[in-house]
């Protein structure tokens, strides 16, 4: 369980201010992709960088994380699903979590709405705006677009060919919360059914409540 928890904090570190819509756009069935996260310093909390792969096939998507210190950890979440399965690969542990759980936002972290990838380009016009001009980031041509909620402002750049975001950024009150890099992004190979299920070597148990 300890190698978990900070794979619970990076979940839960940047609410975004978006809600569940209609879908606009085909994107990719299958895609993987390398990147970072980073958490930046708050108060006591020092700055943290955690290379981060991405591998998604039809709604369901898998999160490996290689958090300094703390050994490597998985992130399993499908569409429409209300729990995510966190796995500890060195102790060979599973959890069941409801986000719900994690605090009053964390049904809407960027875990569960990289599942609903249809719902990015209608989200951002419809309670962002579109900055001026566009960015190459990962190879990929974006537009730029900003929400704010509260205190809390994210920017995007989002792949319009792929429709995917390659950046987030956000911030509250001013100050950085969270980075989520893509560094690149392949759509053109597979990915296997089984990276989507827990081993059956695996403990299982239920922490949603």
């Amino acid at each position: 369980m300890k190698q978990l928890i900070p794979a619970l904090a990076l979940v839960a570190a940047a609410p975004l201010a978006f809600s569940p819509a209609s879908a606009l756009a085909a994107v990719p069935a299958t895609f993987t992709a390398t990147g970072t996260a980073l958490v930046h310093a708050n108060g006591n909390t020092p700055e943290t960088r955690t290379p981060i792969k991405v591998f998604y096939l039809n709604g369901q998507m898998r999160l490996e994380m290689k958090t300094p210190g703390n050994g490597d950890s998985v992130i399993l979440v499908q569409k429409g699903k209300p729990t995510l399965t966190l796995m500890d690969l060195q102790q060979k542990l599973a959890f069941t979590v409801n986000p719900s759980a994690m605090g009053a936002d964390a049904d809407q972290i960027p875990v569960q709405q990289l599942t609903d990838l249809t719902g990015w380009k209608s989200l951002l016009q419809k309670q962002g705006k579109r900055l001026p001009g566009s960015e190459v980031k990962a190879g990929q041509t974006c537009s730029i677009w900003q929400t704010t909620q509260g205190k809390t402002t994210t920017k995007v750049w989002f792949a319009d060919a792929l429709e995917l975001p390659m950046l987030l950024e956000s911030s509250a009150g001013g100050k950085p919360q969270l980075t989520l890099t893509i560094q690149s992004i392949n759509t053109k190979g597979s990915v296997p059914a089984s990276m989507f299920k827990v081993p059956g070597d695996f403990t299982q148990a239920d922490l949603q409540n």
